[in-house]
């Protein structure tokens, strides 16, 4: 890490030094690439402390920097403050190196919670901070009775807190060893419901173990998702959390691989078993190393429970497959069982006998046995041996054929290809030449489904490729119906734009009930390019969602919803949910990337689209590349946008862009003459109206320079903009250039209400809360120093400080989704508007962000510090 430039302040290279840390693991991570232990070199105590705290991979790398006695006498120390966010805390419950946990009473509502609160040490830590708040984000968006309920979330000063329901039946540890296996079975069902759950969010917990499942009288709840949201990198709990964590975890976990939802049917089977015997089924004795390998080598010990319970055995051993194509395929078929075991019926899962145990030993250890095998039969039938390999080539190789064929009926097109590949390496046989069409036609209608998905105003000549491409695949091989659907949508959208949503919505009423995935996802699809209200669209898509979660591209469209109701981190846990054998898609890559720019999370952004192969060059990756360089003030901004049109030159979206720069260096009608051009190739989609609002802002730009002269019929127009039937945003975005030429006419009050106009549309559009912001900053600010002096917040205009409650809420809802949005102007504005409030701890903790904020005016943090300490004097 000597790479690492020190500065002045040792704080900030140490900052530095972190940041760097975490750049190298999460690439990594991606990559499947191993740690290196030499990132660790030289680098100082406090640095891996942070960073193991943040990761979570405590028991691998901060044995040189933690102190497990302070750290445990830290947990039991009196609380840090008498109140934190309206809640008193009474006693310390505990907690680990990244957080400390506290009864503590809702002084509101007088009801006992448990406070989660990250620990002082990482409040000045962005990614500490984002990690917290993605916790309570995921538990909120569970909502499930398996799950601890999220009551309240936020920041008091340099708290940040999340309040729990309070429980206080113990965990399942508790209850070790004497718990009987019908008992078991009932709580093991709920808990497999409540993953269930979290996975069809595309949603990992990673740490399933008896101590994370707390017992509301006889419910089990679900708890710490604390690195659940975070796919890249693996989850190693910290050595201190519990005495034997390692022996929790999955093989594929201890040999790197990226998880998936299986890995939390092994921890509920893990949990199963220690119920019952009262210890994990690997032991905790010994090193963490010695723990690693017997899950890796070793057979489970015995449960030996009475011939009565024999279902229940081969339940837990199932879920304890070392291969995790051998475990349940869904926590929901591990529920299945388990209830079937609890209620007295037969279960599914076979009971494994001498042949299995002999088996599992043979995958375990594959070249010994091999070896032996040949050994023997050479000695025993001497010419028989060439025989018998050719024939147990030809058997492997039908079975991995068969295996690619399952993987193309899941849709896994990646893996399929793979495996594939790898069997057309050792075998020309006719069914090789077979199966490789299957995959190839999944290939090609994921590519056309990839376009189609991305949005309405794309270059055609990319859909006409996709298309050319699965009509070349024999029609026998495609999968139906999705195939001959996407094909009919395409044909649409290039022949008549306007068209294709009609087409898109009569395709899926022709799948009908046999095929429910295929039709929500192209329902979705013909919403979207409708401009359908985005809440309408998530309502459809959870009312699918009960029989079609397990489909891969449904999965893709409730991530895409999702993003278009600002829902990043749901949208971001369901893509990182779909990795395949440990990787992910280029155009699930891509997506992501997106999400990551409209979160304003820029370095991860270019992380995963360096990941994304530049050769076949894709307008999936050109598109977000762009935005990034854009985001970023690159000066090869221009030259790439240049690059990129010439590659996709029917592309509105990216003529779109060029406009806008056309416009910034005051070329206004050529950019105007461009953005109608490319109005022309959408056709008669709603989105086209989007051009119109771009114009509209163009010409207003002339009217501002002539002094408001012709502002009066540009209103009209942007009102009928405002008042039309185009999306949300759309509309919230015409409000907001309304207030702008209400301003050019000399009208403040009219554009004051055009701001609350807009916020109204789509209380989570960015131009909408920013102009929202703006307004009310502007109105308060002149006149708040003087109340705060004279008799506090009370001193204002009652509808004054509703507004800027209103408009704070709106900008605190964005910055937690879009951290990376927060600028220094937003934040001042935003402290200002939380200095009307009743309560002060708003205004403090605004203050703390700005003063974390890069390049913050000083003038800024002064008039906040001046309005607190009026505040606090009032």
């Amino acid at each position: 890490m000597a790479d690492v430039p020190l500065n002045a302040d040792g704080a900030s290279a140490d900052d530095a030094r972190l940041e760097a840390l975490l750049d190298r693991w999460y690439a990594a991570a991606e990559e499947g690439a191993p740690p290196d232990p030499r990132w660790f070199d030289g680098l100082p105590a406090e640095v891996v402390r942070r960073f193991a705290a943040v990761v979570g991979r405590a028991d691998e790398v901060a044995a040189a920097a933690l102190a497990p006695d302070a750290a445990e006498a830290g947990d039991e120390a009196p609380p840090p403050a008498a109140a934190i966010g309206g809640f008193r805390l009474i006693a310390s419950r505990g907690g680990g190196g990244f957080a400390r946990v506290f009864l503590a009473e809702d002084e509101a509502l007088g009801r006992r919670v448990a406070l989660k609160i990250l620990r002082p040490e990482f409040a000045a830590d962005p990614v500490a901070r984002r990690r917290f708040r993605v916790e309570g984000e995921i538990l909120a968006s569970l909502e499930h009775d398996g799950v601890v309920p999220v009551l309240a979330t936020g920041e008091d000063g340099p708290w940040c807190y999340l309040a729990l329901k309070w429980i206080d039946g113990g965990t399942l540890a508790d209850r070790a060893g004497r718990v009987g296996p019908q008992e078991a079975a009932r709580i093991g069902a709920v808990v497999a419901r409540a993953l269930h759950a979290a996975h069809e969010r595309g949603i990992v917990h990673r740490d399933v173990k008896p101590s994370n499942v707390l017992m509301d009288g006889d419910a089990p709840r679900l708890a710490d998702f604390g690195l659940a949201h975070l796919v890249l990198g693996r989850r190693m709990t910290a050595s201190r959390a519990a005495p034997g964590t390692p022996a929790y975890l999955a093989p594929e976990t201890l040999e790197g691989r990226p998880p998936d939802p299986r890995v939390d049917v092994w921890g509920a089977g893990v949990t199963l078993y220690e119920l019952v015997s009262g210890a994990p089924p690997f032991g905790v004795e010994g090193a963490p190393e010695a723990i690693a390998a017997r899950i890796a080598g070793d057979d489970p010990r015995p449960l030996r429970l009475p011939r009565v319970h024999r279902d229940f055995e081969a339940i837990v051993a199932r879920c304890l497959e070392k291969d995790p194509a051998r475990r349940f395929p869904t926590a929901a078929a591990l529920a299945d069982d388990l209830e079937r075991f609890a209620a007295g019926r037969p279960i599914l899962s076979r009971r494994s006998g001498a042949f299995d145990r002999l088996a599992r030993k043979v995958r375990r250890r594959p070249r010994t046995f091999a070896a032996a095998a040949l050994t023997l039969l050479a000695a025993g039938l001497g010419v028989g041996r060439v025989a018998f390999v050719a024939a147990r080539e030809r058997a492997l190789v039908d079975a991995d054929l068969d295996r690619v064929e399952r993987l193309v009926d899941e849709g896994r097109t990646d893996a399929a290809r793979r495996l594939h590949d790898s069997v057309a390496a050792r075998s020309g046989a006719p069914r090789t030449a077979d199966v490789g069409a299957r995959v190839a036609a999944l290939a090609a209608t994921d590519q056309l489904l990839d376009l189609l998905d991305l949005d309405a105003l794309r270059d055609p000549r990319a859909l006409r490729a996709a298309v050319d491409g699965l009509e070349a695949t024999p029609a026998a091989a495609r999968p139906e119906p999705l195939a001959s659907a996407a094909l009919v949508a395409a044909r649409a959208r290039l022949d008549e734009p306007g068209s294709a949503a009609r087409t898109l919505a009569e395709q899926a009423s022709r799948f009908g009930a046999a095929h429910p995935a295929e039709a929500a996802l192209f329902r979705d699809l013909a919403a979207r390019m409708e401009g359908r209200p985005v809440a309408e669209r998530l309502r459809a898509l959870e009312a699918a969602r009960p029989v079609t979660a397990a489909h891969a591209r449904f999965r893709r469209a409730q991530a895409r919803a999702s993003e278009d109701a600002g829902d990043y981190a749901v949208a971001e846990a369901l893509l990182e949910g779909l990795v395949d054998d440990g990787r992910r898609a280029p155009s699930i890559l891509c997506a992501l990337a997106r999400i990551a720019l409209l979160r304003g999370d820029l370095d991860r952004a270019a992380r995963l689209l360096e990941l994304v192969p530049a050769t076949p060059r894709s307008i999936l990756r050109d598109s977000v590349a762009v935005d990034l360089l854009r985001e970023r003030g690159d000066p090869g901004y221009g030259a790439a946008l240049a690059e990129a049109r010439a590659a996709w030159p029917g592309d509105a979206a990216l003529d779109a862009l060029a406009a806008h720069e056309l416009r910034r260096v005051g070329r206004g009608r050529e950019a105007i003459t461009l953005l109608r051009e490319a109005r022309r190739r959408v056709g008669g989609a709603v989105d086209a109206r989007w051009f119109d609002l771009a114009i509209l802002e163009i010409r207003a730009d002339d009217a501002e320079a002539r002094g408001g002269v012709g502002a009066e019929p540009l209103l009209a127009e942007a009102r009928a903009l405002a008042a039309g039937d185009g999306s949300r945003t759309l509309r919230a975005d015409a409000w907001v250039v309304t207030a702008r030429l209400e301003g050019l006419l000399g009208r403040p009050d009219a554009a004051y209400a055009a701001t609350a106009e807009a916020l109204a549309a789509d209380r989570r559009a960015p131009r909408a809360i920013e102009a929202r912001v703006a307004a009310v900053h502007e109105r308060l600010a002149p006149v708040l120093p003087a109340a705060l002096a004279d008799k506090g917040p009370d001193a204002l205009p009652a509808d004054l400080r509703a507004d800027a409650a209103d408009a704070r809420a709106a900008l605190e809802n964005w910055l937690l989704r879009a951290p990376g949005r927060a600028r220094a102007d937003l934040v001042y504005a935003g402290g200002t508007l939380a200095a009307a409030e009743p309560s002060a701890a708003g205004l403090r903790a605004a203050l703390a962000r700005l003063e974390a904020t890069p390049d913050a005016d000083p003038a800024y943090v002064r008039a906040l510090a001046d309005l607190l300490r009026l505040r606090e004097g009032a």
